[in-house]
């Protein structure tokens, strides 16, 4: 599955509604681009409660 970046929670969201865990994300980054074009989004059926989103700004 891929998409924008910026819908990654709606993703997990969607993946753990339907029984399912997220197991990889690949970012994809334009060349000297700070912001992800797109995920890769890996995911399995064994949702795993313990997976926390947070985002950190580079360099802080």
């Amino acid at each position: 599955m891929i998409h924008r970046a910026s819908r990654l929670n709606d993703i997990i969201f969607l993946l753990r509604f339907n029984g399912f865990s997220a197991d990889r994300l690949e970012f994809v980054y334009e060349k000297d681009q700070i912001n992800a074009r797109m995920v890769l989004v890996s995911a399995v059926k064994a949702p795993n409660t313990q997976c926390r989103i947070t985002k950190k700004k580079a360099g802080a």
